[in-house]
């Protein structure tokens, strides 16, 4: 499924630029892709199939029409849905969910939409021939048949014979690396394979993806947050923090920011104390883990409230002496 969106667009409104730039300016159709990635990683999270999710796009389309016809404007409910969380959250299961975002001049051409102005559900098939237009069959065990690009073909045939290599493969959101590493489940044994993914729905949709080609594998999965509690509960000494992952989200087994400051020895900076500075330095890296942005930047520190919109608020305080008017050097209290 290709969402009429570009990654340049997405990834510049998930690192912070105008949203009402882009909002004057997006036709229908790429509002209606923007209102679904929003809601993409719950969509994710609830396994739902691209085939569903194509349909939910043309009825968010069909409602972006009514509400338009009526004399409203869809733009100010994206507004109301928007925030860079969500977007940044959708942009990080596109791949899970079988979604890729298209070139300016696919959405220019606006060959997704058929001759009614309604969503064409044969555009993704259409796009993804024109993307891949030399494929491979190739007979899995299991008797499908697997039909893959050039390029996914000499990955394939480089892991079947190197299966116990490393592999890092690296490609754009949606063209096929969730569905090439499914398939290597064919040729792995299941029992002595572990899949990871960072997310719960990440790794359901994995699951499911191997399941439809053999159904009663056993399949070993977790998210990497599951196995670093695994790993950190093997220690059974009196200094070992053995949590499940339930306490570990509970507010018993969370640091506050004060023990964070005295763990660092924090200082204080202008009016901050170290368990707000603790605070800030906690929320800019939860921020910047959100972004798609590769280093840390100003745009990520939370708001402190007079204390960020005057730069002199943070910087050490240095009181003068005042002359004392009977003559004495002194300062005045």
């Amino acid at each position: 499924m290709f969402l009429p969106l570009t990654e340049e667009v997405c990834k510049g409104l998930a690192a912070g630029e105008s949203l009402d730039d882009f909002l004057s300016e997006a036709g229908r159709p790429q509002l209606a892709a923007l209102m679904l990635l929003l809601n993409l990683k719950a969509l994710v999270a609830q396994n739902t199939a691209v085939e569903q999710l194509e349909r939910m796009l043309d009825d968010v389309l069909r409602a972006a029409a009514s509400v338009e016809e009526a004399g409203g404007r869809f733009a100010d409910l994206v507004r109301g849905r928007f925030t860079v969380d969500h977007l940044a959250a959708g942009l990080w299961v596109l791949e899970v969910a079988g979604v890729s975002l298209l070139e300016d001049a696919d959405i220019e051409q606006q060959d997704y939409l058929d001759g009614e102005g309604q969503w064409d559900f044969g555009f993704g098939l259409r796009h993804r021939a024109k993307l891949e237009p030399l494929t491979r069959e190739v007979v899995m065990p299991s008797g499908d048949v697997l039909r893959l690009s050039d390029q996914q073909s000499r990955i394939f045939d480089e892991f079947k014979v190197c299966n116990e290599e490393s592999f890092h493969l690296q490609a754009y959101a949606g063209v096929g690396k969730t569905y090439l590493l499914a398939k290597f489940f064919e040729v792995l044994v299941p029992e002595k394979t572990l899949l990871m993914a960072t997310f719960p729905g990440q790794v359901s949709a994995l699951q499911a993806r191997v399941r439809q080609a053999n159904p009663d594998a056993r399949i070993n999965a977790c998210t990497f947050g599951h196995m670093a509690n695994l790993l950190l509960n093997r220690d059974l000494t009196a200094r070992g923090w053995r949590n499940t992952d339930i306490q570990r989200t509970g507010a018993s087994s969370l640091v506050d920011d004060r023990q964070v400051a005295q763990w660092l020895n924090l200082q204080a900076v202008g009016k901050l104390q170290p368990r707000d500075v603790a605070r800030v330095c906690r929320a800019t890296v939860h921020s910047f883990s959100l972004s798609p942005l590769a280093n840390i930047e100003a745009r990520h520190l939370p708001s402190l409230g007079h204390a960020a919109s005057n730069p002199r608020e943070l910087q050490p305080h240095h009181h003068r002496r005042k002359p004392r008017t009977d003559g004495a050097d002194g300062a005045d209290p």
